[in-house]
């Protein structure tokens, strides 16, 4: 049995930056008894307290012993490419100890966790490889990557020349109104088309039925084509709370990379608590690859028979009935 906070080195030291895999229990007393977390933590280089960034992905997979496959319902990972520091990447609630106790994936008072990791290495030229060759010149002339998302993120950070201020949920973020135009064209018919008065005319426009910290993500994601990344980190429950609340505001004003993004999180944050809401949010927002991900999700009978018993399930059978019925046609037919 491995004690609390204690680290399996992986044995294949297949990635430099990332020679170490530590699976750790759960960080804290108030975990301990219900949950067991997992984390990848990058070791620090000879010589050195500290580690640097490095740009991966990285997954975790809980490994069903009676198939050899990862379980569906305990499949986590960052969404595209992330920087990974010191403080590595992990879930504090990844295995509910009740549930892999009785599951089939817990044998001989053991279980498996894959640990999948891409690591994205930047690539070094020299400066002869840079130079760029000519008859006439031998100068040196090196074309740095574009910057712009970080530029135009700088503005929305420093606020300059800002000429529109948004009021949510008590807090108050300024922006600029041509931005928000190029990037939504429901910004664009609020804050220019629209003949309300109120949109084109006030310097102070209230949001309502959205939080802050939501509308703040939204802003982010409209100025660099990101979501902010240095966010606290959060337990399962609110990481789902997060993206379904961010996909319904990027539906609302029609940001569909957005929407995508928040499909795909979803995907990997999906189990049997939270699938039902999942279902009822895509069905609403014409989430046609994030419904079909729940119905997959819901084809093996114990899965379903679980997420019966939560009351997403009964809200689900509620507000969309159609779905409801959808989904038991295709249970029946398996």
């Amino acid at each position: 049995m491995l004690p609390n906070a204690v680290s399996i080195a992986s044995i294949d030291d297949v990635c430099s930056m990332f020679s170490s895999v530590p699976y750790l229990a759960p960080r804290s007393e108030e975990y301990s008894a219900t949950w067991t977390a997992v984390d990848l933590l990058p070791p620090p280089p000879a010589g050195c307290s500290c580690s640097p960034a490095v740009s991966a992905q990285a997954k975790f997979s809980l490994i069903d012993q009676a198939t050899g496959e990862p379980e569906p319902s305990h499949v986590r990972g960052t969404t595209g490419s992330q920087e990974f520091t010191a403080k590595g990447f992990g879930f504090a609630k990844f295995i509910k100890r009740a549930w892999l106790d009785k599951s089939t994936c817990f044998k001989d008072d053991c279980f498996t966790i894959r640990c999948d990791v891409v690591v994205y290495k930047q690539i070094k030229h020299s400066v002869e490889e840079r130079r760029v060759q000519s008859p006439s010149s031998s100068g040196v002339v090196v074309v740095p990557p574009s910057n712009l998302n970080s530029q135009i993120g700088d503005l929305l950070a420093s606020k300059e020349t800002a000429d529109v201020t948004f009021q949510v949920g008590g807090e108050v973020f300024a922006a600029h109104r041509c931005i928000l135009a190029a990037r939504s064209p429901v910004f664009k018919a609020e804050l220019f088309i629209s003949e309300m008065k109120e949109s084109r005319d006030t310097t102070v426009i209230r949001v309502d039925d959205m939080e802050a910290k939501v509308f703040g993500d939204l802003l982010c994601f409209i100025y660099t084509d990101m979501l902010p990344n240095n966010v606290p980190r959060m337990t399962r429950q609110e990481e789902v709370a997060m993206a379904q609340h961010l996909l319904v505001a990027a539906d609302r004003y029609n940001l569909d990379r957005l929407k995508l993004i928040c499909e795909e999180k979803l995907c990997k944050l999906m189990d049997v608590s939270c699938v039902a809401t999942i279902l009822t949010l895509a069905e609403q927002h014409n989430c046609h690859g994030l419904k079909k991900a729940c119905f997959q999700f819901l084809g093996s009978p114990w899965t379903l028979n679980n997420a019966m018993a939560t009351e997403g399930f009964e809200h689900l059978e509620r507000s969309c009935t159609s779905v409801f019925k959808e989904l038991f046609s295709k249970v029946s037919a398996l």
